[in-house]
C-alpha cells in the first residue's frame, strides 16, 4: 500500500520513496511506497513532475498517477531509458 502524503499535506513537494513495484507488462508503470502525487479523480487531474535517484541523479518525468487499488500507480516517460529497479530509493 502507497502512503500518499498529498492527503495529509498537500503543501509537501518532495518524499524519500522506495520503488516497491514495476509493471512487467509496462514498464512505464511504477508503485512506491510513499509518494506526493495526487492520483486524480473526480475531476481533478494527477499530479505531474519528477522523480530522481540520487545514487546517479538518473531523471524521470511522471506525466501522471493513478489509484490502482490501495496503490498509487506513477507513469513514467521513459523514452529509450530504462524504469527504475525495485528498491531503488527515490526523491
Amino acid at each position: 500500500m502507497s502512503e500518499n502524503i498529498c492527503y495529509v499535506d498537500s503543501y509537501v513537494r518532495s518524499v524519500e520513496a522506495r520503488v516497491v513495484s514495476v509493471d512487467p507488462a509496462d514498464p512505464s508503470l511504477v508503485i512506491l511506497d510513499t509518494t506526493v502525487f495526487y492520483p486524480g479523480g473526480g475531476g481533478q487531474p494527477s499530479d505531474q513532475g519528477l522523480i530522481l535517484r540520487a545514487a546517479d541523479g538518473r531523471r524521470w518525468v511522471v506525466t501522471g498517477a493513478k489509484r490502482a487499488g490501495l496503490d498509487v500507480v506513477h507513469q513514467l516517460d521513459l523514452g529509450d531509458a530504462e524504469p527504475p529497479a525495485v528498491g531503488d530509493r527515490l526523491e
